[in-house]
């Protein structure tokens, strides 16, 4: 288990050309080529991940499906099954690739934080990959969030987030002090429940 800090930036399409000098004046590295991120995120019937989320309850976790590349899974053969966790102790992530996707979407999960969780909605968007000193900066645009196996969906396409991550403990300052953008509690997840009016 490897504790981390993950602050995030929003900023709008409008100042791309700000993020993109700021990554530059400070020699920012791209560290993985561009790709396309497709998520699933599951919860209970009563929607506590998302509940324990905007109300910011400790423990709480997140899970999800990710695989990269088209979004339909269909043509896809590398699953990975995250949990995003948020504990007493700190935020950590735990990932391992999964060989039974459609049973999994099937008969859903089960967690011992929130017992059977069951697929609610997709996350799609397109992730850029930086390093700038001891930080990694992934940078997400042109987001779109649908009901799972429904053709309702909506796209995001005036708001970028930037996630900015280190394993070191101690850089929450250094990090608030080096980025100059709006940072925010966000979401994707939290944000597909209420946008798409799930809640």
């Amino acid at each position: 288990m490897s504790f981390r800090i993950e602050n995030k930036y929003e900023i709008s399409i409008e100042k791309l050309n700000v993020f993109y000098n700021f990554l530059k004046s400070n020699n920012a590295k791209r560290i993985f080529v561009n790709r396309q991120v497709n998520s699933i995120y599951f919860d209970n019937k009563y929607k506590d991940s998302f509940l324990n989320s905007e109300e910011g309850t400790v423990p709480r976790k997140k899970i999800r499906i990710r695989y990269y590349g088209s979004e339909n899974p269909k043509i896809i053969n590398d699953f990975h099954l995250e949990k995003k966790i948020n504990s007493y102790d700190g935020k950590y992530k735990t990932s391992k690739k999964i060989r039974n996707y459609e049973k999994i979407i099937k008969y859903g999960i089960f967690d011992e934080l929130y017992g059977l969780c069951k697929p609610i909605v997709n996350v799609n968007y397109q992730r850029e990959y930086f390093k700038i000193d001891k930080f990694r900066i992934t940078f997400d645009k042109n987001i779109k969030y649908g009901v799972f196996k429904k053709s309702i969906f909506l796209r995001d396409l005036n708001k970028c987030i930037v996630e900015v991550k280190t394993n070191n403990l101690n850089l929450d300052q250094e990090i608030n002090n080096l980025f100059p953008f709006k940072k925010i509690r966000y979401s994707k997840y939290a944000n597909s429940i209420n946008l798409l009016k799930l809640n």
